[in-house]
C-alpha cells in the first residue's frame, strides 16, 4: 500500500532555525506599533491568511479553511497541474463605513491564496467544495491504489 500526503506549498526560510526568530520579530513588532493601529496590517504588511485544516479519512482527503465573512463569490477553488488553489478576498464590510476613520481594526481585508500539492492520480473531476458556516471544505479523494502486475514467469527445464 501506498500513501500519499497533501502538502502546503509555501515558501520557507532556508534554514528552519531562523522562523522562530522571524515570528519573534514579527510579535515584537506588532507589539511595539500596538498603540498606533493593528502592527503589520495598519502599515500594509500583512494580509488576511486563512487557517487552515487538512484531514486524512479512508478515502479521501478533507481541506477546512477558515472563511467567515465572505460570501462564496469571493472564494475560487481550482485545480491545475496537481495543484489545488483556493483564493478570494475579504472586502471591507458596508457597515464599517469608511476604514480611513478607524481607529483600530484586527479584522484584516485583501486577498488570499492557499495552495496544496495533491498526490499523484488524484482525479481533479472528483474535487467538491461546499461552503457553510464560514468554513469552506474542500473533499479530494485519494487516487485509486493500482493494482498489481501479475505475471507468469516460464519455468525452464534442463
Amino acid at each position: 500500500m501506498t500513501t500519499a500526503r497533501i502538502s502546503p506549498l509555501t515558501h520557507t526560510l532556508p534554514v528552519r532555525g531562523f522562523a522562530p526568530t522571524a515570528f519573534d520579530l514579527n510579535r515584537l513588532f506588532d507589539a511595539t506599533w500596538r498603540g498606533f493601529g493593528s502592527g503589520r496590517a495598519a502599515i500594509g504588511g500583512a494580509g488576511f491568511r486563512p487557517r487552515v485544516d487538512v484531514h486524512e479519512g479512508d478515502d479521501a482527503y478533507r481541506i477546512c479553511v477558515e472563511l467567515p465573512g465572505l460570501g462564496e463569490d469571493d472564494i475560487q477553488v481550482e485545480v491545475e497541474d496537481n495543484v489545488l488553489s483556493i483564493s478570494g478576498e475579504r472586502k471591507q464590510d458596508s457597515r464599517d463605513g469608511d476604514a480611513k476613520g478607524a481607529r483600530y481594526l484586527e479584522s484584516l481585508r485583501g486577498s488570499f491564496r492557499r495552495t496544496f500539492m495533491l498526490p499523484e492520480g488524484v482525479d481533479s473531476e472528483a474535487v467538491k467544495a461546499s461552503y457553510a458556516n464560514g468554513v469552506l471544505e474542500v473533499t479530494v479523494p485519494k487516487p485509486a491504489a493500482p493494482e498489481p502486475e501479475v505475471r507468469t514467469i516460464p519455468v525452464e527445464v534442463g
